[in-house]
């Protein structure tokens, strides 16, 4: 029996959004839609979640306490 397509409701713009069937927790995917980062937080049932853009903080590494 074939599996059914995987997808969840993006959190910005609510358009579906499919995944591969091997998707894990922590995957990153994006919106077709809108384009927003998203993580996968839930597989049963599958739930998304906007991904930190860690790239693009404004945390500099040389800054001191």
């Amino acid at each position: 029996m074939a599996r059914q397509k995987q997808r969840a409701r993006c959190p910005e713009c609510d358009a579906w959004v499919n995944v591969k069937d091997s998707v894990e927790l922590g995957d990153i995917v994006t919106c077709p839609e809108c384009e927003t980062r998203l993580e996968i937080v839930g597989l049963n049932p599958l739930e998304l979640d906007y991904a930190d853009d860690w790239e693009d903080d404004d945390y500099d590494d040389d800054d001191d306490y």
